[in-house]
């Protein structure tokens, strides 16, 4: 993914908090959603400029 362990972790944390039912597996050492479902995360770029705001 080219992101940090660190970066990781916050992600997880992040979703986490906002109620993603994330767990870890100990003996597969990774992690998964603990309920069928999905997360999904959007950017949308805006459309003004600088000058406009």
């Amino acid at each position: 993914m080219r992101i940090s362990e660190r970066t990781l972790y916050e992600f997880l944390k992040l979703m986490k908090d906002l109620g993603a039912p994330i767990e870890y597996d100990r003996y597969k050492e990774s992690y998964y959603y603990g309920e069928r479902g999905g997360f999904n995360i959007k950017f949308t770029k805006s459309l003004m400029t600088a000058a406009m705001m």
